[in-house]
């Protein structure tokens, strides 16, 4: 795959003209009456990227019962760098499986299919980002008028595939002549030569301090379940469709030098923070001490109550895990799943109903900034539970608004722990009613059928008292969608 593009101004289709532009003197600009360069300098740039794959499968069955597989594939790529020994990444997998209610020994009435299964394999990720060669702008400067070269992607000619290994333990079942059926599945994937940054002298080579290599290993858990459940038959029927996930990891190893995890164990866990022993996506905050008689935030410093903040920030930053100001909280991103449809049908009618749940996560609740008020008049819901006199700390957590603001004391109270919500919640995600007949028309079959759908219904439950939402805590929730239709087909 490869790929060109040019950018020049004044460009006419016919006959493929550009008009010339001065890049290199600076111009005054209108209002500001700035000078600056024009923007958008000709730039001529390709880009080839090859990836080739080859692979093989491989299915055998053996009686009816038992069930052997494999595959091989083998991925190469032009990004690695030429020291490397892994430009090509031999990725395989090897699974059986036992049809077990087939066996002669097997004479249990009320199941009808029971299939064990087993498959391990490793595959392989890459980033296409990545080069085997440094990438420069090339450019003139603005000061000397002199050539020049900007670095703008270091290259690693150590770079390797990202290796990832997995087992699963599965079986499929169906019982009660089909009433019940479904499956169960239990994986454990293991993940080494990931890649991550770490701090990179820039003053030998390039512009940036940090470069990603393959700097971690990880390892991951979890269950996945199905269930398919006619529970009742007759006139009226009634459907369930359940799914099932939990998913736990964790970073065994982590060998980048680049000390940044404070800057992301204390943000929202949205972005990946590897700290050895924690899931991806670990959230940390200030521990909370509550408020002083002034109204002020207080955090854990030497072991007692503290509103030195610049003393806390830096006692944090030394050793974030292993430090009395910062206390661990829980993973930021859901480890429990869960999706439940019902399905009504009576007659003419169908009901749908689909429930979905997350759990076993926490996230950060938006807090007032004083800072943000006094400069935009933006303030949340906790602001009318302010400290405003003494003894108002027995009853709140909120800080005193006091002018001028400290920065430090907003910064802090907004990731103390205090702060941090569980995040489990149901949601209900639609609700479908449709009525279908079919009649004869002209000595044809035609079908109708009407339909109405409410989506985006909203949070139905959460863990946290204050009835936040933590999937839009920071963002609007989407408008309530209503729908109604006909379908005719003839």
């Amino acid at each position: 795959m490869s790929g060109s593009s040019n950018t020049a101004y004044g460009y006419n289709e016919v006959p493929l003209t550009s008009v010339p532009v001065d890049y290199l003197t600076a111009f005054a600009t209108v209002p500001d009456n700035l000078y600056l360069n024009i923007v958008g300098a000709p730039m001529f740039t390709k880009t080839t990227n090859r990836f080739v794959s080859l692979y093989s499968n491989w299915t055998d069955l053996y009686r009816d019962k038992y069930g052997l597989s494999a595959s091989f594939r083998k991925d190469g790529a032009n990004i690695f760098g030429a020291t490397t020994n892994d430009k090509w990444s031999p990725l395989w997998s090897v699974g059986a499986s036992w049809q077990m209610d087939r066996e002669e020994f097997f004479k249990v009435d009320w199941i009808d299919a029971l299939k064990l299964r087993v498959t391990y394999g490793y595959s392989g990720n890459v980033d296409l980002r990545k080069t085997p060669e440094p990438i420069a702008g090339s450019g003139t400067d603005r000061y000397t008028l002199f050539p020049m070269l900007g670095i703008s992607n270091l290259n690693d000619p150590s770079l390797r595939w990202e290796k990832v290994g997995m087992l699963n333990f599965g079986a499929d079942f169906s019982i009660i002549k089909g009433r019940l059926s479904g499956s169960v599945d239990h994986y454990r994937i293991y993940g080494k030569d990931l890649y991550g940054r770490t701090a990179y002298d820039y003053t030998r080579w390039g512009n940036s301090g940090t470069i990603v290599k393959n700097v971690a290993e990880m390892q991951g858990q979890g269950w996945d379940i199905k269930l398919n459940s006619i529970n009742t038959v007759g006139s009226l029927r009634w459907s369930s469709n359940l799914l099932l996930g939990i998913n736990r990891n964790k970073t065994t190893a982590y060998y980048s030098n680049l000390n940044e995890g404070l800057v992301y164990f204390l943000a929202d866990g949205n972005r990946i923070n590897p700290v050895v022993g924690l899931p991806l996506n670990a959230l940390a905050a200030y521990t909370w001490m509550g408020l002083n008689n002034q109204g002020m935030p207080q955090g854990l410093l030497d072991g007692r109550a503290s509103s030195d903040y610049t003393a806390i920030f830096r006692s944090a930053s030394m050793n974030p895990m292993g430090n009395e100001t910062i206390t661990y909280i829980g993973p930021a991103k859901p480890t429990h799943f869960g999706n439940l449809i019902n399905t009504f049908s009576f007659r003419d009618f169908d009901l749908s109903v689909n429930l979905s749940y997350k759990g076993g996560y926490y996230f950060n609740k938006p807090t007032t900034s004083y800072y943000t008020l006094f400069q935009s008049g933006i303030a949340y819901p906790d602001f009318e539970q302010r400290w405003q006199k003494p003894g108002d700390e027995q009853i709140t957590d909120v800080p005193a608004m006091n002018y001028p603001v400290s920065t430090d004391a907003d910064a802090f109270y907004a990731r103390a722990s205090i702060n941090v919500l569980k995040g489990d919640h149901l949601r209900l995600e639609y609700i479908n009613l449709s009525w279908k007949k079919s009649y004869k028309v002209m000595a044809k079959e035609v079908n109708l059928r009407l339909f109405t759908n409410a989506s985006n219904l909203g949070m139905i439950w959460c863990a946290n008292k204050e009835k936040i939402d933590p999937e839009f805590a920071y963002r609007l929730r989407p408008s309530k969608q209503f729908s109604l239709g006909i379908q005719l087909e003839y």
